[in-house]
């Protein structure tokens, strides 16, 4: 290969020759060409350029006077450079990237590095990222700063060549990088499970200089677990990909496949549209809940947020009254089309399920496809809190005074929560005369949604007596929790992230109901209870009615029978009193209390208190005593030792600790060890006996305490007007309203539910109900034996 000068007609036969020819006859023309082109090693203080960069160091020496150093160092091993390196960046604010790929010269390898800050900015037409809000690190010009290492290829001994003075731009710390000691340390954590968040702390915590490294934020711990792929949870970059790969480890990796339905998108299926997601979880553990527990209720309801898809949640009630998630499905879309592909796979795992509560939204999709797989259950039931949020968005929406706002939502609580169905058909004949005079655009709402076709019966509380589902805040309990603690209220998780949330979900219930059988539970449901049996002292008289009949007097002077079903609760019931082991299946009982909470009122734990003669019972569930023997005779043990014994062991420590202290050297050992000391006196001066302290004065026993000094605002308070929000009413305002109910006229049909129509001439016949004060259609009344309201 022949090499021609570019500067004049001379052909030479090696680069060897060339590079000579040029130093030698066409150094000028060359230096020239390198400054027109940008290229080689031009002076940020002047125009000058030069060929290499020790040519540049001397001219940054003789011409600017900048004292530049050429120093070289030699290690025998590769990781004694390495430690050097990083320290060598720490202490100048260098970071030495490598130029050039690795090259091999003769018997040695040879790495070029030089300084990040070199070189000059140029902005890409097509780039994706904007540049940093630090700016960019690169200064437009040369840094002096290099290093060549050689590394021998038989002996392995590095030599180095370098130079560590900047020239041209400050040292500043921002456009530097992590150093590889504190990356390392902050992948060890990530990997052993540590939060991002606690990583922070533990990084702050434990650094005390300022350099780059104290300078780590969250952003720079989520890059470092991206780059090196540190999560346990993202299998791939792609979420699509590595949602792929979960499903196939947990379809083969496991004797149970948590996996009963998964359909990719862009995948055809029969029944499914291309672009159809959907994926139904099921762990062994929730199968065994499911069947164990479907018999009394199932919940279904959905929640948005927590991925770009929608989760539906399965879930049952246990014995202790808390729900239990049982499937989940993640989908694209939840009409009944999808989510009866869903439940069919669901049932080919699970078998049929029969249940007698059935309790969703007020959608009829999840009924629909429920209906359509599984037996019919016995009754189907809107959430309530579905009712109320639907109440409070159509009266926004429909009613534009604030104060009819307040009034109707009233009303329509009053009638939610009335417990007898006479006075709640005749509550809302009331309610719908008032509706037409204050919105008709919600009356017809209400009507169409809640009343017409039987709906009444699926949202009001005197069609549901006695049923756990009055507590029906299950689902979406689990939802909150899963998007405030598992999520930290954060959007839009990817599918995989929210697949292992779901899947370790279900281990930690299965370990709580491990450790609820065994053991037992204080739940909210034996709080409750509780809470009524230290009610018991309000009831002011019980008179017996005859055999397992009673009636309980309030001071009130409201009288309610309390009935005695069965001696004792037969199922596996967790819910009873722990003083005096009732439970709500033992009694029934006509207070409000029993009829719209399912819990055991205050006056059945006066019937059970009177029955057992006073008597208290200690409800305690397979109790080991043997450890509390063992702690007994510790305590035991242990009071007989005289303070003097315990003075010489004391004198004994502190001589350990003296030599302790003058052994150990590290400084986080010392500083425990003084935390615990001054604990350990602390607690000395405040056992003291109190005898030492000098007498008070005598004090009146009626004076206040003197008001201690706190902060106080010296801003003005700018009042603030509130908005008539919608709210429960008060007892005294149910009164009153019901009172106003009572004072009108319907023009509803108490069985029916269907008023006059106005266009028609013929004259329509009403009749009320002389036991009831129900009104009805002649033809209504007609139609049974006596008024069908009230069976009179």
């Amino acid at each position: 290969e022949m090499f021609s000068c570019e500067f004049c007609p001379l052909v030479l036969a090696s680069k060897g020759s060339y590079f000579n020819h040029r130093k030698r006859k066409h150094q000028n023309e060359y230096l020239r060409s390198l400054q027109q082109n940008g290229k080689g090693f031009c002076c940020s203080l002047c125009k000058f350029s030069a060929p290499s960069n020790k040519d540049m160091i001397y001219h940054y020496n003789i011409v600017h006077e900048k004292g530049l150093k050429l120093l070289h160092e030699q290690f025998a091993m590769e990781r004694d450079f390495a430690a050097w390196k990083e320290n060598l960046q720490t202490e100048t604010k260098t970071l030495y990237v490598q130029l050039k790929k690795t090259r091999q010269q003769m018997d040695y390898e040879v790495i070029y590095f030089g300084c990040n800050r070199s070189g000059k900015y140029v902005p890409k037409d097509d780039a994706t990222h904007c540049t940093k809000s630090q700016g960019t690190s690169k200064f437009g010009g040369k840094c002096p700063v290099y290093m060549i290492k050689r590394t021998h290829l038989s002996s392995g001994l590095i030599s180095v060549e370098y130079c560590s003075d900047h020239v041209g731009h400050d040292e500043e710390i921002c456009h530097l990088r992590l150093s590889t000691k504190i990356r390392s340390k902050i992948c060890g954590k990530l990997a052993s499970g540590m939060e991002p968040k606690k990583v922070l702390d533990y990084i702050r915590d434990d650094h005390r200089k300022i350099d780059r490294d104290a300078m780590v934020t969250r952003k720079d711990i989520w890059n470092i677990r991206k780059r090196y792929h540190i999560s346990n949870v993202e299998k791939h970059e792609n979420d699509t990909q590595s949602v792929d790969i979960w499903i196939k480890e947990l379809s083969t990796g496991n004797d149970f496949n948590p996996v009963v339905m998964y359909k990719q998108q862009g995948v055809t299926d029969c029944d499914l549209l291309k672009d159809d997601f959907v994926l139904c979880l099921q762990t062994e553990f929730q199968k065994h809940m499911l069947r164990e527990f479907a018999q009394k209720m199932i919940c279904i309801d959905s929640t948005h947020s927590t991925t770009k898809f929608l989760l539906t949640t399965i879930m049952v009630i246990d014995d202790f009254g808390e729900a239990i998630p049982t499937a989940w499905i993640i989908s694209n879309r939840e009409d009944a089309e999808l989510l009866t592909r869903a439940f069919s796979a669901l049932k080919h795992k699970c078998g049929d399920i029969m249940t007698d509560i059935f309790m969703s939204d007020l959608a009829n999709n999840f009924y629909n496809a429920w209906t359509t797989v599984f037996t019919i259950p016995n009754k189907r039931l809107y959430c309530n809190w579905h009712v109320d949020k639907c109440w409070r968005r159509m009266i926004a929406k429909t009613i534009s005074n604030l104060e009819d706002q307040a009034t109707v939502y009233a009303y329509l609580k009053i009638l939610h929560c009335e417990t007898e169905e006479q006075k709640f058909r005749k509550m809302l004949q009331e309610v719908n005369d008032v509706l037409g005079e204050t919105s008709p655009q919600f009356l017809e709402y209400f009507n169409n949604s809640y009343v017409l076709d039987d709906k009444y019966k699926l949202w009001a509380s005197c069609f549901r007596i006695g049923s756990i589902a009055n507590n029906n805040m299950y689902v979406e309990a689990f939802h909150r929790v899963l998007k405030s603690v598992d999520f930290s209220k954060k959007q839009y998780k990817g599918v995989d992230n929210l697949l292992m949330t779901l899947i370790k979900f279900s281990r930690d219930k299965c370990l709580e109901q491990f450790i609820k059988m065994p053991k037992g539970k204080s739940t909210h449901w034996v709080a409750e209870i509780q809470k009524r049996h230290r009610l018991v002292r309000t009831v002011t008289g019980v008179v017996s009615l005859g055999e397992n009949e009673w009636k309980v007097e309030n001071p009130t002077d409201h009288k309610y029978t309390v009935k005695k079903i069965e001696p004792q609760c037969l199922g596996k019931c967790q819910i009873k009193c722990s003083m005096c082991n009732v439970c709500v299946h033992m009694y029934t009982c006509t207070c409000p209390d029993f009829l719209m909470h399912a819990v055991a009122c205050k006056h059945i734990h006066a019937i059970e208190i009177s029955i057992s003669g006073g008597k208290t019972f200690a409800f305690q569930q397979n109790r080991n005593k043997e450890p509390e023997v063992v702690i007994e005779n510790t305590l035991v043990g242990t009071s007989i030792v005289r303070p003097q014994s315990l003075k010489a062991n004391l004198h004994k420590y502190v001589d350990k600790i003296h030599e302790v202290i003058d052994l150990v050297d590290d400084e986080d050992c010392l500083k425990a060890l003084g935390k615990r000391l001054v604990l350990g006196v602390a607690v000395a001066k405040g056992m003291r006996p109190t005898e030492s302290f000098p007498r008070g004065t005598n004090m009146s026993s009626n004076k206040h305490f003197d008001t201690q000094k706190r902060f106080y605002s010296t801003q003005a308070k700018v009042g603030r007007k509130r908005k008539n929000r919608l709210k429960y009413p008060t007892s005294s305002e149910s009164t009153e309203l019901r009172a106003k109910l009572a004072r009108i006229t319907p023009q509803l049909c108490a069985l029916c539910f269907m008023s006059d129509d106005r266009n028609d001439t013929a004259q329509v016949l009403w009749r009320q109900c002389e036991i009831c004060d129900c009104w009805l259609h002649s033809t209504c009344y007609s139609n049974h034996d006596g008024c069908p309201i009230c069976m009179s």
